[in-house]
């Protein structure tokens, strides 16, 4: 590909990224990690992370429900 071609832009790599998770909902989440690996310090940063990256998921997840198969593609 050639320096002036434009590369195209496919919103299904990066929907997951545009989507809005309520802060509250990741925070709650994220303490149910913490809670499910036994309250153990020191990775509340991971928890976060993985708490964003589920929430995300499952709103895409929902999103793509509601999206007809024939539109899907």
């Amino acid at each position: 590909m050639s320096a002036t071609q434009q590369v195209p832009f496919d919103i299904h790599l990066h929907d997951s990224a545009l989507t809005t998770v309520p802060e509250q909902a990741i925070r709650e989440r994220a303490y149910d990690l913490y809670e499910r690996r036994g309250r153990q310090d020191g990775l509340d940063q991971a928890d976060w992370l993985q708490a964003e990256s589920e929430l995300r998921a499952e709103i895409r997840v929902r999103q793509e429900s509601r999206i007809p198969a024939d539109l899907a593609e």
